[in-house]
């Protein structure tokens, strides 16, 4: 049995998976917990105290100078990384980050404005592709694999996305129709 795609539905595929991409990059990515202080046990009052240590007075008075000053901020108990967030002009893996997430969205511009510029830029489509997938899949095992770390939304989304640009690829490389 042969399924005949028509063409447009091929780029459309594309172009929503070239969408679905670009979202990912504000989207969570992983997650990982924070080793945060407990809080202090309480003593109750049948514990025995613990040992005294003689205290010089220079060292009460700076703590008692702090006594009424607020805590430090805590860290959440889940910090969640998004490439957005961790976005910096000057840096170069941000750049590298930003060409993971949009260079299908800005393939699938240049084909829609210009369509020979969209042919062009066909040729790196693979190399562009094979660069993204590679970016996925150290995150992927960052994620995964390193201990307190958990994936979130934006990782498999990005993950499906990459896969969803490359069918179109695949429909016109797969073996020839027989009739």
């Amino acid at each position: 049995m042969n399924f005949v795609v028509a063409p447009g539905s091929l780029a459309g595929l594309k172009r929503l998976a070239a969408l679905i991409l670009a979202c990912c990059f504000f989207l969570p990515l992983y997650s990982c917990s924070t080793q945060g202080k407990p809080p202090p046990a309480a003593r109750s009052a049948s514990e025995p105290a613990a040992a005294t240590v003689s205290v010089p007075a220079s060292v009460r008075a700076a703590v008692a100078a702090h006594a009424g000053a607020p805590a430090p901020p805590r860290l959440p108990a889940r910090l969640e990384f998004s490439a957005y967030e961790a976005f910096s002009w000057g840096d170069s893996y941000s750049m590298a980050a930003l060409l993971v997430f949009f260079w299908p969205a800005v393939l699938q511009l240049a084909a829609a404005v210009a369509p020979a510029a969209g042919v062009r830029a066909a040729k790196a489509e693979l190399l562009l592709w094979l660069g993204s997938a590679a970016a996925l899949a150290w995150l992927l095992w960052r994620a995964r694999f390193l201990p307190g770390y958990q994936l979130e939304v934006g990782m498999p989304l990005a993950a499906l996305a990459l896969l969803l640009y490359a069918v179109p690829r695949l429909a016109r490389a797969g073996p020839p129709a027989s009739g």
